[in-house]
Formats: C-alpha cells, structure tokens, sequence
C-alpha cells in the first residue's frame, strides 16, 4: 500500500493531475474550467461564474474574456494554481479557477 501512495503522488507531483481523476468530456471537446488545463497549455477564456465581486476581481486582475493565459502551475495539496498573464505571474486559488471557463489554442 505505501508504495502504491508514493506511485500516485509522485504521479500527481509531475503532472498536475492525479492518475485517479476523470476527465471531463468537456476536455475532449476544447472547453473546460481553468483548473482541469493541463501544466504549460495556453488557453484562452471564454467566460466565468459568479457575482459581482468574483467578476470585479477577476477583472482587476486582467483576466476578462478572450485573454489568453498560460497554466505554469498546480500547487500540490490543494494548493493554488500559478498562471501567467501577458507577462505578469498570478497564483489563484482553486475556488476561482473552477469558476473560470477555458478554451483550447
């Protein structure tokens, strides 16, 4: 059992993703949320959920529809995601990003 742990975690460490997650039918189709892209893939996006104050936020930080961003980051341990934004590096916590639609370049 523990070097089965240590087998997905280090998976998990490399990747991004954990072996054990599915992934959507949404990824197949080149739309997803922002938290499902995989490690160095440039999207670009396409809308996000939520009230006034996550658009507010969002907006402040650059991130408006149609911007293209690059993943550079998935911290491990439920950790935030570290992107890149015409140059300038944003970590954003999980909660957001999974209100964030993406779409393939």
């Amino acid at each position: 059992m523990r070097n089965k742990h240590n087998k997905l975690a280090n998976t998990f460490l490399l990747t991004g993703f954990h072996p054990k997650d599915r992934i959507s039918d949404t990824y197949l189709k080149g739309t997803m949320k922002l938290l499902d892209t995989p490690i160095g893939k440039t999207v670009r996006i396409i809308q996000y959920n939520g009230g006034k104050g996550v658009r507010f936020k969002l907006h402040q930080l650059g991130l408006t529809p149609g911007k293209d961003i690059k993943v550079l980051r998935h911290a491990p341990l439920g950790g935030p995601l570290m992107i890149d934004v015409e140059g300038r590096s944003l970590a954003l916590g999980r909660g957001i990003a999974a209100r964030i639609k993406v779409e393939m370049n």
